[in-house]
């Protein structure tokens, strides 16, 4: 992380380790050591479908109230329940929370969250654009719309576990 601080990042994006199971105390010390050592912001990537492991919202709460550095959580929960937590852990500190799924947008941001990091937006990023523009200017029926394109969307993910197979899928 501080290498690609070297190189002008200003944030990573960190999983935990995945290997070994983590108590909540252990990914507290994991995370609040990874922020001690960096210079630069600190980004978690709480992914429990991958890691085997849920941050939850006291660890995050005293995580961000010790290290101004982290900034901010991709949260990849299926549980929008789970990023609206991590938004309540947070309140008024700053601290930005990104949903993992591209179907979570509208949730994220009605919870306080900053939006989605999401693949889907890489490979059609005018749909996003114009979602974000509609979401500003409070157009409900295209908000809808585009949604109802992102919902749609979405089951391609089902096409295989191969990012690189899903994102061929998408182009063509």
């Amino acid at each position: 992380s501080n290498a690609a601080f070297s190189m002008g990042y200003r944030g990573t994006l960190v999983i935990p380790p995945y290997y070994y199971g983590m108590r909540q105390d252990q990914l507290l010390a994991y995370y609040d050591a990874l922020a001690k050592q960096l210079r630069g912001n600190l980004y978690l990537y709480n992914y429990p479908e991958r890691s085997g492991l849920n941050v939850s919202g006291d660890t995050l709460r005293r995580l961000v109230r010790e290290n101004p550095n982290v900034a901010g959580m991709k949260d990849t929960s299926v549980d929008p329940a789970h990023t609206n937590q991590m938004c309540r852990s947070t309140e008024g500190t700053g601290f930005q929370v990104f949903s993992g799924y591209d179907d979570q947008l509208l949730y994220n941001l009605a919870a306080g969250g900053a939006g989605v990091i999401g693949a889907l937006s890489n490979v059609v990023p005018d749909i996003w654009s114009d979602l974000i523009r509609a979401v500003r200017a409070e157009d409900f029926s295209r908000t809808m719309a585009l949604m109802g394109l992102i919902d749609k969307l979405v089951q391609i993910y089902g096409l295989g576990a191969s990012t690189a197979y899903l994102v061929k899928k998408l182009l063509v």
